[in-house]
């Protein structure tokens, strides 16, 4: 029997808590860029992320946003909403094109209002359909690097599998072989990135500091964060900022 997560107060549920943030949390995404730069791979696995287990009742923290969820808006989006599945000769157009898909779907259900109720059925559709090609994808050639796809294309597929938030166990593949790649293939903020994302949906501490959420004050805040005293130093050797500099872009873009 899974126990309460660590995120979630008694009495009160990971849904409960997930629905309070929602109203307010997506929006964030629409400012929510950073800069990064490639460094070394991921080398802080805490066992407490990579070991644990998804609760039964795992709340669906779609407002809980990442810096870079539209890392790739300059290329992907183009004008129009409607999303023909790609019929491309390489793998690179199929994968900057199912960005595309994602990225035009969640600007017009921002647009509505109607992507900040909790995981929109017609995301989460996007999710997994990008996430099942992805998964095609990997099984026919591994995972799409840098080398393999160009920057563009790698950054996309690093995007659905971010993305794919109702699909734990393929995020867990992702996570595997982005930390196997990230030895130079792959930005290794690409796995980081991903870990802290599934630390936060499994209510566990993140390792990187890279999830932000409103907090009580109403301020842009890091999620809870595991050993938060030596966070710099992880963050560091995958490339990001420190963590004061991240938290005060991420406050300045959401006044603007």
């Amino acid at each position: 029997m899974l126990g309460r997560p660590a995120c979630v107060a008694p009495g009160r549920s990971c849904a409960q808590r997930a629905r309070e943030r929602t109203a307010t949390a997506g929006r964030w995404w629409l400012s929510a860029i950073s800069s990064l730069s490639l460094c070394a791979r991921v080398h802080v696995q805490p066992k407490s992320c990579v070991q644990s287990t998804w609760p039964r009742s795992r709340p669906r923290r779609h407002g809980v946003v990442s810096p870079f969820d539209f890392l790739l808006s300059n290329h992907c989006r183009r004008s129009g909403g409607n999303y023909h599945c790609p019929v491309t000769s390489t793998v690179s157009d199929t994968l900057l094109e199912l960005a595309r898909r994602d990225l035009a779907t969640r600007e017009r259900l921002a647009s509505d209002g109607s992507l900040f109720n909790g995981y929109h059925p017609e995301m989460q559709q996007v999710h997994e359909e990008n996430a099942a090609v992805l998964d095609t994808i990997i099984s026919e050639h591994g995972w799409p690097t840098t080398a393999a796809v160009g920057r563009e294309a790698a950054e996309a597929a690093w995007l659905i599998a971010q993305h794919a938030i109702g699909l734990p166990a393929f995020q867990r593949r992702c996570l595997s072989l982005l930390q196997a790649a990230a030895t130079g293939d792959v930005p290794a903020w690409h796995p980081a990135m991903l870990l802290d994302r599934i630390c936060v949906f499994e209510g566990r501490p993140q390792v990187f500091g890279t999830s932000f959420d409103w907090d009580e004050a109403g301020e842009m805040s890091p999620l809870p964060i595991d050993n938060a005293a030596e966070v710099d130093a992880r963050r560091a050797s995958v490339g990001l900022p420190p963590l004061a500099s991240a938290i005060e872009r991420h406050r300045r873009r959401s006044r603007a």
